[in-house]
C-alpha cells in the first residue's frame, strides 16, 4: 500500500472499492479462482478464433500443441 502512495488502509480501500467495484480482499480471492480455472481449463480463455489459427481445439491435449 505504501509502495503506491497510500498512508491509510482506509484510504486506500475506499477508493479501490470505488473505482474497481470490489474490495481489495474480494478482488484477489477473485483473481486466485481465475487463475486455478485458468490452469484447469486454459482453451476456454483464449479467443476461439486463435486456437483454431494455431491448431487448438476443445478436444485436443494442449500440452501436445502448445509451441
Amino acid at each position: 500500500m505504501l509502495l503506491v502512495g497510500y498512508d491509510s488502509v482506509s484510504t486506500f480501500s475506499g477508493l479501490f472499492s470505488k473505482t474497481v467495484g470490489k474490495t481489495p480482499s474480494e478482488f484477489l480471492h477473485n483473481n486466485k479462482e481465475r487463475k486455478i480455472e485458468i490452469q484447469a481449463r486454459p482453451l476456454s480463455f483464449v479467443p476461439k478464433c486463435y486456437a483454431f489459427m494455431h491448431g487448438w481445439t476443445e478436444n485436443s491435449n494442449y500440452e501436445e500443441v502448445k509451441s
